[in-house]
């Protein structure tokens, strides 16, 4: 049997040329399309790094003079190009993670599926004190309320507590209330509500908001030792997808020393931004916190804590979210901001005094308007500072406050992923909206038209991580799972230059680190991504499709792609052993085995498209890949592809 791996680069190796007198060296070439996402955006055709800045960015001509035999040269193949690193503007790393710990119920069709993996999981776990699980989809449930008694029925004594995809719901069965000494005669808590059977006034097991805490903080929650490797290895995705920075958009003081305890040991491989976690019910004086924590937590570019996290609304579906109109399904209900105006105003002051940037959760017209005029009151009382409040979600704003973004220099965050029709929008949205309100979500052109300074995040693990499949949809506005579904609001569709932009430059902007990182321009950090394929070349519905060959973090290579695979003879005549290892000795682990498969063909003319994908199962062992195959005759070359 021959093996065969279509290898991700054409050419990496050290070429010479004679260096031109007085120029620097570089430790680090690449020649091929290169995007930099300047204020022109222009396009290069070299980019050249030393000690992890970019020291040249243009043509070809010109660039001979930083080559030198030492300099390590990596030349694109046709149809690949390079790309500022990506930045992530609002996602959860760490706690997503840690969900995933958890019992997954993300994606998951009907409550009966649901009940079924949570009984599957608690037979798996029968010494766990707790069964916790995340992920489960509120459009699945009348109101979005699922019911204590469907636990009770697979969990009569053991406490369970399962969170909602989007986070604005919780959970529980009988056993998980008593314990937190949840009954009819609870009050709700300020900001969150216990949902209740109209009757009865008992709680059905459905929490919302800050209820949540209620039962959320009596849970058992891993070893430290389990967030660092939780985290190593969801840094290590990001990475591989092309993420180079971020802002972590709600930490706490333990996940924020966690960040701090991987970035002192040198093993941090993203520039992080935190936005602190506030607190309504604490006074504005946890703002002294938050600047000692600042203080003690910031390792150079690579870790910052000057972004404070404010809640101003909840979600559509859970009726939760501050409206300017009442929700149609709920006559006289407006859903309630937070921080009343008062409250936050006096609260931002505070921080915009201490330098920090206002990163608040918008869902509600209202909260976005009470938001921007607590801005607008700052603005006039402090002075026009450059902390840069950043508004996430913006689910439904109205028209009229759209320019007072540019105008009150705040930035507009976007999940692109959010942007199309599916059972949150048909089933959660549009009942509780109505259909002009429903028109008008997420409208990202038109705050692009008005010249504010959008930037985009996930919102990870609310929706996907991967970048190219957010920008896929904010060029679409449909679903990928369906291309030939009408998009979703079409005249808010952006276009690719923007959302490159909202990923890169933009988002540098909205971390306050557009100066060092966010575009390929002389001078800057040498934080870039090698992709598979010229987006701008591709069809549109192919971006998706794109993978990440290699990601670069000032200079350095934190994510290789090219994989090497080996195979020899198996433990029976009819068996061979496969071999996936990394070129660059990066050990590959289960979650790297989760990303491939392997396909075989009999012929490397024949449409790779009709290629058989090899029933195995990838197992991690000493930082390599294996699977044993059998060795069939008609198998004359396998190739390795992430999925």
């Amino acid at each position: 049997m021959r093996t065969r791996y279509h290898r991700l680069l054409a050419l990496i190796g050290l070429l010479g040329s004679g260096l031109l007198q007085g120029a620097e060296p570089a430790d680090l070439m690449v020649v091929g399309d290169i995007y930099t996402v300047d204020s022109a955006r222009s396009w290069a055709r070299v980019l050249a790094a030393k000690n992890g800045k970019i020291i040249y960015v243009g043509p070809e001509n010109g660039s001979e003079a930083y080559r030198a035999e030492s300099t390590k040269v990596i030349t694109l193949e046709s149809g690949q190009m390079v790309l500022p690193g990506i930045q992530d503007s609002h996602v959860h790393l760490l706690d997503g993670g840690l969900d995933e710990l958890k019992c997954d119920l993300l994606n998951l069709p009907t409550p009966k599926r649901i009940i079924e993996v949570v009984k599957a999981y608690s037979e798996e776990h029968p010494n766990d004190p707790w069964i916790l699980g995340a992920g489960w989809a509120p459009p699945l449930y009348r109101d979005g309320n699922p019911n204590k008694a469907d636990l009770d029925k697979i969990l009569p004594n053991r406490p369970a507590w399962l969170t909602s995809q989007d986070g604005h719901s919780g959970w529980a069965n009988s056993a998980a209330l008593d314990l937190a000494g949840i009954d009819k005669n609870t009050p709700d808590p300020p900001r969150g509500r216990i949902e209740r059977d109209p009757l009865t006034r008992e709680p059905t097991g459905t929490l919302r908001e800050s209820a949540m805490n209620l039962v959320e903080d009596i849970t058992p929650k891993p070893e430290d030792t389990i967030w660092e490797a939780v985290l190593l290895q969801k840094q290590r995705e990001a990475n591989g997808l092309g993420i180079t920075s971020i802002q972590e958009a709600l930490i706490s003081p333990r996940a924020l020393k966690v960040y701090h305890t991987l970035a002192t040991r040198g093993e941090l491989t993203l520039k992080v931004q935190c936005a602190l976690a506030t607190d309504a019910a604490k006074p504005d004086s946890q703002v002294d916190d938050f600047i000692a924590l600042r203080e003690q937590y910031t390792v150079g570019d690579r870790l910052r804590a000057s972004s404070a996290k404010i809640f101003e609304d909840g979600g559509i579906e859970g009726h939760t979210a501050a409206l300017l109109e009442p929700y149609v399904d709920r006559p006289g209900d407006s859903g309630e901001v937070y921080w009343d105006l008062e409250r936050l105003t006096s609260i931002g002051k505070r921080l915009d005094q201490a330098g920090f940037q206002l990163h608040v959760h918008v869902i509600g017209d209202k909260a976005t308007r009470v938001v921007l005029d607590a801005i607008e009151a700052i603005r006039k009382d402090n002075g026009f500072s450059d902390t840069r409040p950043q508004l996430a979600h913006l689910e439904l704003v109205a028209p009229s406050d759209i320019a007072r973004f540019r105008k009150l220099g705040t930035v507009a965050n976007f999940s692109p992923m959010w942007c199309y029709s599916d059972a949150w929008i048909v089933e959660g949205t549009i009942p509780a909206l109505g259909p002009e309100r429903s028109g008008r979500l997420y409208q990202i052109q038109s705050f692009l038209n008005s010249g504010a300074v959008v930037s985009a995040g996930s919102d990870w693990p609310i929706t996907a991580l991967n970048p190219f499949e957010a920008i896929q949809v904010g060029i679409t506005r449909i679903p990928l799972d369906n291309p030939s579904a009408p998009p979703w609001t079409p005249e808010e569709r952006a276009t690719l230059p923007d959302l490159i932009a909202m990923y890169t430059i933009n988002g540098a902007y909205a971390n306050h680190h557009e100066k060092t990182t966010g575009s390929l321009e002389t001078g800057k950090a040498a934080d870039f991504i090698i992709i598979d394929r010229n987006l701008f070349d591709v069809p549109v519905l192919e971006i998706r499709k794109t993978r990440v060959l290699r990601t670069y973090l000032d200079g350095k290579e934190v994510w290789p792609a090219e994989l090497q695979l080996e195979v020899r003879a198996g433990p029976e005549d009819s068996l061979v052993t496969l071999t996936i290892s990394n070129s660059s000795g990066e050990p590959l682990d289960a979650a790297a085995a989760s990303r491939m498969e392997l396909r075989a063909g009999s012929s490397l003319s024949s449409s790779r498209a009709d290629w058989t994908v090899l029933p195995v199962t990838l197992e991690a062992v000493g930082g390599v890949l294996q699977a044993v195959v059998p060795a069939a005759e008609t198998i004359q070359f396998i190739e390795v592809l992430e999925k």
